[in-house]
């Protein structure tokens, strides 16, 4: 895999990109652990078109997960502790995520 092909769909041409190499961001894959913050809609699909494509998949274990969950019923995802203003008590600022 070497590239992009992209689709005009106002001319309904086919375009084609080549590359040495190519980056391709496609989301998370967090739902392979069962306590999580992150929606379950995040199972990695991108990552398996782009294998059955040709793709090499490198560096999967740098992918950014937060387990933020001691149990299932209990969500502490970082943040949490912000009012509607995104302050604490505690912090001059409350980060996203």
């Amino acid at each position: 895999m070497v590239g992009v092909l992209g689709l005009d769909r106002r001319g309904g041409t086919v375009d084609s990109i080549y590359a040495h190499s190519t980056v391709l961001a496609t989301g998370g894959a967090t739902s392979n652990w069962s306590l999580r913050t992150a929606p379950e809609e995040l199972s990695g699909e991108g990552q398996r078109m782009a294998v059955e494509a040709g793709a090499t998949l490198i560096d999967m274990e740098m992918m950014h997960f937060l387990p933020c969950c001691r149990a299932a019923w209990l969500l502490l995802p970082s943040g949490a502790a912000c009012n509607s203003r995104g302050f604490s008590a505690r912090k001059a600022a409350c980060t996203p995520g």
